[in-house]
């Protein structure tokens, strides 16, 4: 596995490339809408050896940005790729997750989150599963295929978030 670079410094960023703008990763309390133009001032910077896409932390929050979006970003936006052990490893420390365990020969990454919510991504195939509580159902596992980077994202922050591509045990 490469190395995944963390960095703490001082950079700012614009947003550019997107007439929508764009939200912040990771909002600490509602999501903040960045306008293009808008200029970022960031404190942390996340990039995996042998990626193109980096995340940086917005200074004073929890949010983050990525410097590329959409189809020059990282991963193969068609989904017949998987995402690298790289990829998956700095999106998961960049929001807060303590990895767990890494297995090659499974192809699986499983993170835990603060509130001790174990996430496995399954890199390769793009599935990201998990154990959870369910409210009326009771334990239940969740699975969700094909996911793109963006619902990696979703589901690293929040892993009850509804992405209409999951299935459950």
């Amino acid at each position: 596995m490469d190395q995944v670079l963390v960095i703490d410094g001082d950079w700012t960023l614009e947003v550019v490339d997107d007439p929508h703008g764009i939200v912040l990763r990771a909002p600490p309390e509602r999501p903040k809408f960045l306008s293009p133009g808008e200029r970022i001032r960031c404190d942390r910077r996340v990039k995996a050896a042998g990626e193109t896409v980096t995340f940086y932390r917005v200074a004073g929050t929890e949010g983050w940005v990525l410097d590329v979006k959409g189809p020059h970003a990282t991963s193969d936006t068609s989904n017949k790729r998987g995402w690298s052990i790289e990829f998956v490893s700095g999106l998961a420390l960049a929001f807060n997750l303590e990895e767990m365990s890494c297995n090659q020969t499974s192809n699986i990454l499983s993170s835990r989150t603060m509130d001790e919510k174990r996430i496995n991504v399954y890199y390769t195939t793009r599935t990201v599963g998990m154990a959870l509580a369910h409210p009326s159902r009771g334990k239940t596992q969740l699975f969700r295929r094909n996911c793109l980077e963006e619902d990696l994202e979703e589901i690293l922050q929040n892993p009850r978030v509804h992405t209409d591509k999951g299935y459950r045990k």
